[in-house]
């Protein structure tokens, strides 16, 4: 699993977010859990306290566990750190998703971009040369190891 760290959005001089990463073309954030509804076929999520602090365009998905809920619905969007599921049968279990575009001070400042132009000497090489039938010679990363090594930068 692939990792970002970021300063806190709740608390940024002493405290540190993890986050593990989805892959996809776009910066996106996954929260996911079940519920019991309650006696009203309806429950509140409640998201992290820094949910809202760092993502935007919300996504929701709703799965009814054990027995169909064709009236189940998002009854209230995120407000709050907060969602409310609706129009289920009493007592019964749901699986709920939000997905949300990343959107923290690092991104709003960096931006994202999904294809990007291979630059200098990396133009013409390849990540895995040997997936495009390439000689490893070809890798952005090889280095020719029996070649002697310039120790003109090493530090004594």
């Amino acid at each position: 699993a692939k990792l970002f760290q970021i300063d806190h959005p709740l608390d940024p001089a002493n405290k540190m977010l993890n986050h593990y990463c989805t892959e996809g073309p776009e910066p996106l954030n996954v929260y996911s859990g079940t519920v019991n509804l309650d006696g009203t076929g309806a429950a509140w999520i409640t998201l992290p306290e820094y949910f809202q602090s760092i993502n935007k365009d919300f996504r929701y998905q709703l799965t009814p566990v054990g027995a169909s809920m064709p009236d189940l619905y998002v009854a209230e969007e995120i407000q709050g750190n907060s969602f409310k599921i609706g129009g289920g049968k009493a007592g019964s279990k749901v699986s709920w998703q939000v997905s949300a575009t990343r959107n923290d001070l690092y991104i709003q400042r960096a931006g994202i971009t999904a294809e990007v132009e291979k630059s200098g000497e990396e133009r013409g090489k390849y990540l895995v040369p040997e997936l495009f039938g390439q000689p490893e010679t070809m890798g952005i990363f090889w280095r020719d190891r029996s070649a002697p090594r310039d120790k003109s930068n090493d530090t004594k």
